[in-house]
């Protein structure tokens, strides 16, 4: 079976680059065992605490417990399998890969997110004339954060692949 692509919207440029697939490989294992031990409420307070996701705070109380609500209704077995399976860390690296995209392709990130921001800026740098934007005050989850200015910087590229734009309201 043959998929042709028409465009790419890359959110996340880290399964790309996995240089260190067998220390994510390690953690994913313990965050799987702490779901398994703990259950999903754990979990997530301790997920949530990763510097990666310390934007988040801007957040307001509303959308944090939104976003707790949607995560606690995860199942726990589900995301540990998930973890395990296809984590960041069982991903076979794409990076040898990624000349060969021949379609209009945005990668976004988020400026409060240097580490997803350097990536980013290498996986577009690898694709052939791929765009890179960088959101304003915006860190690893622009979806979470702040979906207006996603959806404002994506508009146009998705526009211009003919894919239709569906928001979603809080």
């Amino acid at each position: 079976m043959i998929f042709w692509i028409a465009a790419a919207l890359l959110a996340s440029g880290l399964a790309a680059l996995m240089m260190w697939r067998a220390a994510r490989a390690a953690a994913d294992a313990r965050w799987a065992q702490a779901l398994r031990e703990d259950g999903i409420d754990a979990f997530v307070a301790a997920w949530e605490t990763q510097p990666v996701f310390s934007s988040r705070a801007a957040l307001s109380a509303a959308a944090t417990a939104r976003l707790r609500q949607e995560q606690g209704d995860n199942d726990a077995e589900g995301l540990a399998r998930s973890l395990e399976g296809a984590g960041q860390g069982a991903m076979e690296p794409l990076r040898d890969l990624l000349e060969a995209i021949r379609v209009p392709t945005l990668i976004v990130s988020g400026d409060l997110d240097p580490v997803g921001t350097d990536r980013a800026i290498e996986v577009a740098a690898a694709i052939p004339g791929a765009q890179h934007i960088r959101l304003p005050h915006v860190g690893h989850t622009p979806h979470v954060e702040h979906l207006a200015a996603l959806t404002r910087a994506i508009g146009p590229a998705l526009r211009a692949a003919s894919i239709p734009i569906a928001t979603r309201t809080p």
